[in-house]
């Protein structure tokens, strides 16, 4: 092997293993900056009208009239915003809380597809 292959072989794993420890950093940087909930905002999971999936927090009472997607703020974790978003059960909604990757909405901007896929309704849909 040339000095030149061994070198550009060199250069290249130098670069593979830059980006990997870069790519790692990121991910370890978004997730102990990510905002936990409240204590009370977890404790809000085990009301009777939440129900919690892999993909999803569902807020809802018997007869909803309207359907809210809501996909959460960037580094916030979903569970912080049924506080939030549970009074609007009472005025008739049924609330989807999203769970992004990363807690980045924009990984899974077409997340509301899935809830029409999973979940088909007549509903109103916001």
């Amino acid at each position: 092997m040339t000095k030149k292959k061994k070198l550009m072989k060199r250069i290249g794993f130098i670069l593979i293993a830059v980006i990997i420890l870069i790519s790692l950093s990121a991910f370890i940087f978004l997730k102990i900056n990510t905002y936990k909930p409240l204590e009370e905002a977890s404790d809000m999971l085990d009301l009777p009208n939440v129900t919690e999936t892999a993909d999803w927090i569902k807020l809802s009472q018997n007869e909803p009239e309207v359907r809210l997607v809501f996909y959460p703020g960037g580094l916030v974790e979903p569970v912080s915003y049924v506080p939030l978003l549970e009074p609007l059960t009472d005025e008739g909604y049924e609330v989807f809380i999203i769970k992004m990757p990363l807690n980045l909405a924009i990984l899974n901007a077409d997340a509301i597809e899935d809830v029409q896929e999973s979940e088909p309704t007549e509903l109103l849909l916001t």
